[in-house]
């Protein structure tokens, strides 16, 4: 979040200086800001760059993935009712013996004996693999997402579904992490390019992985700081 509130006030300090760039861009993110540009104005204007349709918004979304790092699972879904099949089947799942279902529930209700697992606790956990307490919470969240607020995963699965080679390199670049951020089905960009590009074929799987990978060698080949 600091480096965002660094940008924010650079953005702030450069449009009152009246720097052209710095116009242009409030022009495009916040046209109605007016002669009063605040620093919430250009922290607005920031979020807007980064796909959100708030400063909250981009602020909750930096401390869900800080707060549970590369074990959050993020929606590439808005429906409500794909997260409740979701719960459905990992319920089913732990009670057909199967382990992973039943050391997901172990590790988000650790409390809870096995005997007494429900549809309710099922959608608990499906709630907080996604970073939120309860799951009231993750269905607000889920209700609020729309083309303004959706978040980086679910607008790269977007693009990749509709072969839009272009934007999936573009949010990759400006999200490093997003190449092997994974899904709520634990999928990363990758595999849900083999199953969810066009048609499935693999020729677009293929492009996918060269867009992630390329841009995970370069991250690993970067020099180290100091």
């Amino acid at each position: 979040m600091e480096q965002l509130r660094k940008l924010a006030r650079e953005l702030h300090r450069a449009y009152h200086a009246g720097q052209p760039e710095a116009h242009t861009r409030v022009t495009e993110h916040h046209p109605r800001s007016g002669d009063g540009f605040r620093l919430a104005d250009a922290q607005l204007v920031v979020a807007r760059e980064h796909g959100f349709s708030s400063w909250p918004r981009l602020k909750a979304y930096v401390e869900r993935v800080t707060s549970y790092g590369p074990d959050l699972r993020h929606p590439f879904e808005a429906d409500l009712q794909y997260f409740e099949d979701r719960a459905a089947g990992l319920l089913s799942a732990h009670q057909g013996g199967v382990g992973e279902a039943t050391a997901a529930f172990r590790r988000h209700l650790p409390q809870v004996p096995d005997a007494q697992l429900t549809i309710e606790e099922a959608r608990l956990v499906m709630a907080r693999q996604h970073g939120f307490d309860n799951w009231d919470a993750f269905k607000h969240h889920l209700e609020s997402l729309d083309e303004r607020s959706q978040e980086p995963f679910m607008r790269a699965v977007k693009a990749i579904r509709a072969d839009d080679g272009q934007a999936v390199t573009a949010l990759i670049g400006r999200y490093p992490g997003l190449a092997t951020t994974r899904g709520t089905n634990g999928n990363d960009l990758i595999g849900l390019a083999g199953r969810d590009g066009p048609r499935g074929d693999r020729p677009h799987a293929a492009r996918a992985e060269r867009r992630c990978g390329k841009r995970q060698r370069s991250r690993l080949d970067a020099p180290s700081p100091g």
